[in-house]
């Protein structure tokens, strides 16, 4: 097991299992939450990382917003700026810095 573990092609599928683990929140070394239309994922164990964020999207069917877009984008904040914060708390300041970004583009 170790020595297929080594090679390039399990190298390769596993980092494409991660990052699609990582675009439905699913990683158990990021944190992850959700506030408004926004969904955050947060690398706790790496301070220096920007907080990630994408916006969450209608699901007809279930009639509420609990698909992601799959498409992460990086905030202008770092897990640095929130000592002690839970992930929820991120989440809403994230949601905050975008709705007023969003404000600030509209004519």
């Amino acid at each position: 097991m170790l020595a297929a573990e080594k090679k390039a092609g399990f190298r390769a599928w596993m980092e494409k299992r991660r990052a699609w683990l990582d675009a439905r929140c699913r990683l158990p070394d990021i944190a992850y939450a959700t506030y408004g239309l926004l969904a955050i994922g947060w690398d706790i164990g790496a301070p220096d990382k920007p907080v990630r964020y994408q916006k969450l999207v209608w699901n007809e069917d279930r009639q509420d917003l609990t698909d992601y877009s799959h498409q992460w984008q990086p905030s202008p904040f770092t897990g640095a700026e929130f000592p002690g914060w839970t992930p929820d708390e991120v989440a809403c300041a994230v949601c905050e810095w975008f709705i007023s970004r969003d404000q600030e583009n509209k004519p």
